[in-house]
């Protein structure tokens, strides 16, 4: 019996929850999901109705755990939590690894620039961004958004990193437009 057979033969025919209390108070949380070295994998159904009786659908739960089983890891963002704690110890009861996830912190472009010592125009070029951005942002005439945040937060951990892999990725698209051509 596949998981979404078990999950539908535990939740109804409809894929309405049936026989799941949901929890009545709490607040949305960022999870980070990844397998726990468990025999047999995780129980997908179990942990699909532990994150039900948080108010996310089955079919958003079904989704995310099937590429948690893809790929080793999964965001979700979780309706309803009661309680933090309980939800990770559950769902290591369901074979799945669990912990708050939290964007990263808000990192100064000034202060990150000076510190590795690059002109706005060097930072700009090293790490793919505009220039007339990041002299916004250091302006305060705009403010990062989340994805230029995470950026900004993976430079300030390990610059050199993030400028090896943006070398790596360029090497690739190279070889694919001459693997192309």
């Amino acid at each position: 019996m596949s998981d979404l057979s078990k999950l539908l033969a535990q939740a109804g025919p409809r894929v309405r929850i049936q026989g799941v209390d949901r929890v009545g108070s709490g607040s949305r949380e960022s999870l980070l999901l990844g397998k726990a070295e468990v025999a047999g994998g995780p129980d997908t159904p179990q942990a699909a109705l532990i994150l039900a009786r948080r108010h996310m659908t089955l079919r958003a739960a079904h989704r995310a755990l099937s590429r948690l089983v893809e790929t080793g890891w999964v965001v979700v963002e979780v309706p309803m939590v009661e309680n933090v704690d309980a939800v990770i110890h559950e769902l290591a009861g369901a074979g799945i690894r669990a912990s708050r996830y939290r964007e990263p912190a808000s990192v100064g472009p000034a202060e990150l620039r000076e510190r590795l010592q690059l002109t706005q125009e060097q930072f700009a070029l090293a790490f793919g961004l505009d220039a007339a951005t990041l002299r916004n942002w250091e302006q305060g005439r705009s403010q990062p958004d989340r994805a230029s945040r995470s950026l900004l937060a993976m430079i300030a951990t390990d610059p050199g990193a993030v400028v090896g892999l943006l070398a790596r990725a360029q090497r690739d698209r190279r070889e694919e437009d001459v693997g192309a051509a």
